[in-house]
């Protein structure tokens, strides 16, 4: 695969992922509350999350324009997912299930 389609390929990933924390995340805490949002009522920790995925998102946005000369967001943005929230959801997961 060439530079140039790598680049295309990374540039659309960013943008799509971008929308996603940007505009998804609070609908997704209405639509599956169960799997989103961990209060019934609104709190201001959903509030904080949300707003957490919205400014990422915005930043992915940003870097999406220019991956290489912002590569920092998105190694940040990769590895904020893969090693902080994935194991997190996984123990919070496990304990549900034996509780």
């Amino acid at each position: 695969m060439s530079d140039a389609t790598c680049l295309k390929y990374l540039r659309l990933s960013l943008q799509v992922i971008g929308v996603l924390f940007t505009f998804a995340v609070y609908p997704l805490t209405r639509i599956w509350p169960s799997g989103w949002a961990w209060h019934t009522d609104q709190s201001n920790y959903l509030t904080m999350i949300i707003g957490i995925y919205a400014t990422l998102g915005i930043f992915l946005l940003i870097a999406s324009k220019d991956p290489y000369q912002r590569g920092g967001v998105t190694y940040r943005a990769c590895l904020s997912q893969i090693l902080v929230n994935c194991p997190i959801i996984t123990l919070v997961d496990h304990e549900r299930d034996f509780a």
